[in-house]
């Protein structure tokens, strides 16, 4: 039997693409969004467990690899949030974009600086944030300074922690290290990145425990986006009357929930524009 190495496995966004959107109707669509909602808050909420586990017995760096991990999960509420948002069949090429980032670590990060930024006013500032967050290498162009070219921050929070690498710029290599680590784990540090992720997995879990990821919600979302493409340029005013009127049919249905969507992830803005690029 010979052994064709040519042959490569389907890339994971296309077939994310062809399971979510092709020869399925838009319920059937919505309920696997909503189901996908609903496997991430899992998911996330189990790897911050470990994650505590680690933390407790100072194994830090692999706390720090696990807590990226975890983090891109949180961001997958959003890729599919997003998704939902689109017109199924008008918006096609920026759906295979979404699925596509859904595998994506740097675009991941990308949406979470985002999200996690509360001054965010419109796209003009999201904008900027995606372009510095989606920049893979930051190079020096002042060999004077001693500073040496940067890689991307997901380099620091996933290869760094886990594996041996040899640093050019330093002539050594380097060893993941618990004690390197351990500054991003400090109680009283306003940086401590568990805390960070604890607080923005607490909003992804209130929006599933008020029944927000349920696909009965999901289509009152959906119904009230696919008419609109949030591009560059939409005004903040315009989205939170979108989320006005979300608000309101849902309160038409689900009396209790009236004025609760503002507590939740859906109520975010859109950012699939930006995978368009």
């Amino acid at each position: 039997m010979s052994v064709n190495y040519k042959i490569r496995p389907p890339r994971s966004g296309s077939m994310l693409y062809r399971s979510i959107f092709e020869n399925n109707d838009e319920s059937t669509t919505i309920k696997l969004i909503s189901d996908g909602l609903v496997c991430v808050v899992d998911n996330a909420s189990r790897l911050l467990d470990d994650v505590e586990l680690l933390v407790a017995k100072d194994k830090y760096a692999s706390a720090r690899f696990l807590l990226a991990t975890a983090d891109e999960e949180m961001a997958k509420s959003y890729i599919l949030l997003d998704m939902c948002r689109l017109n199924f069949e008008k918006h096609s090429s920026v759906l295979r974009s979404l699925c596509k980032a859904f595998y994506d670590h740097v675009l991941k990060h990308a949406y979470n600086a985002i999200h996690r930024f509360n001054r965010v006013q419109d796209l003009n500032d999201a904008r900027k944030i995606w372009k510095i967050e989606i920049t893979k290498w930051w190079p020096n162009n002042d060999p004077k300074s001693g500073e040496p070219d940067m890689p991307h921050d997901t380099y620091f929070s996933r290869e760094m922690p886990l594996y041996v690498d040899y640093i050019n710029y330093d002539r050594q290599w380097s060893v993941p290290s618990n004690e390197r680590e351990a500054a991003h784990f400090e109680k009283n540090s306003a940086m401590n990145f568990l805390v960070i992720s604890k607080k923005h997995l607490g909003i992804l879990k209130s929006s599933y425990t008020n029944g927000f990821y349920d696909s009965q919600i999901l289509s009152i979302f959906h119904n009230e986006f696919r008419t609109q493409y949030v591009g560059e340029g939409f005004e903040k005013d315009a989205l939170l009357r979108i989320y006005d009127k979300i608000d309101a049919a849902i309160g038409k249905r689900f009396p209790k929930k009236t004025g609760t969507l503002f507590d939740t992830n859906l109520c975010s803005w859109p950012i699939y524009h930006f995978l368009t690029w």
